[in-house]
């Protein structure tokens, strides 16, 4: 779950600076940023700031997550495991899943 939250708040950090670059391109995005996580306990760690006793081993400046969403700057979103996308970028995966997911992002095999 560590990890996870960890990765998460860096995508936090992510979406808080292309949230501010976006004017400069003369375009504007409204509301929150979602951000979409497979991992239950991730996503309660950032809903619920009280469990003091899991997050007493997590350094302060992941917990940058947990301000966006509160101020409404990105919103953390729950997507089943077989549909989040961005496996194929963290982990090794069984040939036939890469493949699906390779599919799924439009990406095309070069010969």
């Amino acid at each position: 779950m560590k990890a996870e939250y960890v990765a998460a708040s860096e995508t936090a950090k992510e979406a808080a600076w292309i949230k501010r670059i976006l004017p400069e391109l003369q375009l504007n995005l409204e509301g929150p940023i979602p951000i979409y996580c497979d991992n239950q306990g991730t996503i309660q760690l950032t809903r619920n700031p009280e469990q003091r006793q899991k997050t007493k081993h997590i350094d302060l400046r992941y917990h940058y997550i947990r301000e966006q969403q509160v101020k409404g700057q990105i919103e953390i979103r729950y997507i089943e495991s077989e549909n989040q996308l961005a496996d194929i970028l963290t982990k090794a995966l069984p040939r036939p899943r890469f493949e699906a997911l390779r599919e799924a992002l439009n990406i095309i095999e070069v010969p």
